[in-house]
């Protein structure tokens, strides 16, 4: 241990008014060299042990600082997870939303598609019905215009028939003026 330490430190150490010593000021002049020595590696075993506190509580120190740092990062771990679940959460949410309008935009257009299917066939029925009442009306109007035709040859008819009765009728009366006209002695055709 002297080696270490060298004789010029042995001597100020001597001559120092007050050397530590287990927190007793050591007088200055000790009895022997060998007190001296003593004294001298009870003061470096008292800062080996200072050194070896201060070491101690740097390292505790250092842990709880690593420990905080530690605490924190896992703390900045556990908020950066819970905000990138919370943007998941939010993009999960905002594709479901996504597929619910998409979903209700398709559900609303097949739903106009099959009132526009459905305005289609009420008019195609509407357009067969006004056929159906337009083929009604014209046998209405060739049965009118059959009636009429019938009406004017039954007409026709019975003016015929007036006519041959009316010619019989003058015949039978320019014959009977003939007859009245004629005289006993003329023949009868």
């Amino acid at each position: 241990m002297l080696k270490k330490i060298g004789f010029n430190s042995l001597l100020a150490g001597c001559f120092c008014g007050a050397v530590l010593w287990e927190g007793q000021a050591l007088p200055a002049f000790a009895q022997t060299a060998d007190d001296q020595i003593e004294a001298l590696g009870h003061v470096q075993d008292a800062q080996d042990a200072q050194r070896l506190a201060v070491q101690r509580a740097q390292q505790e120190a250092h842990a709880k600082s690593q420990a905080r740092i530690a605490a924190r990062q896992r703390a900045a771990q556990q908020a950066a997870r819970a905000r990138a679940a919370a943007r998941e959460k939010q993009a999960r949410v905002a594709e479901q939303e996504k597929t619910l309008d998409r979903q209700a935009k398709r559900e609303y257009e097949q739903a106009l598609r099959e009132i526009e299917i459905e305005k289609k066939r009420a008019h195609l029925e509407l357009d067969i019905a006004k056929a159906k009442h337009s083929e009604d009306y014209v046998k209405a109007d060739l049965d009118k215009k059959r009636s009429e035709t019938d009406s004017v040859s039954a007409r026709s008819e019975a003016v015929r028939s007036l006519s041959s009765g009316g010619q019989h009728l003058l015949e039978d009366a320019g014959k009977a003026t003939k007859m009245s006209q004629r005289h006993w002695w003329e023949s009868k055709d």
